[in-house]
């Protein structure tokens, strides 16, 4: 039994160009829809998994990925500003914009130290040694 001879381009369900409506689609529908607050529950308003997006572009290496971009920086800054006035629980904004946008809590300690300034550790006076 032959199976589909390979390069085969007709059986695919993902094409550059279904692919890309798709990319654009999930733009549109958090643009649409103000409550939306992630990639995750557009794909699946739209019908799909948000692991469809690293596929495609694994698939299309030069697929545009800048309608996602937009989307997670609308997502983001959603979160920012409805976390901030109360209107969504904002530890929960926190931990979302922590785990899924790169954002952290950061204090810069500076502990390059210059061993030449630091004067010698005395830990007793040497009159008093025995």
């Amino acid at each position: 039994m032959a199976g589909a001879p390979k390069g085969n381009k007709n059986a695919e369900k993902w094409t550059f160009d279904e692919s890309q409506m798709f990319i654009n689609s999930i733009l549109a529908y958090i643009l649409s829809d103000e409550n939306c607050t992630s990639l995750e529950k557009a794909c699946c308003e739209i019908g799909q998994y948000e692991s469809l997006l690293v596929y495609l572009e694994n698939k299309h290496k030069d697929i545009d990925l800048m309608p996602i971009k937009k989307a997670k920086a609308i997502i983001k800054a959603r979160l920012i500003e409805k976390g901030l006035n109360n209107k969504y629980n904002p530890t929960m904004c926190i931990f979302i914009l922590k785990n899924n946008h790169d954002m952290n809590e950061t204090q810069n300690h500076n502990l390059n130290v210059n061993s030449e300034n630091i004067p010698p550790l005395k830990w007793f006076d040497n009159d008093t040694d025995s």
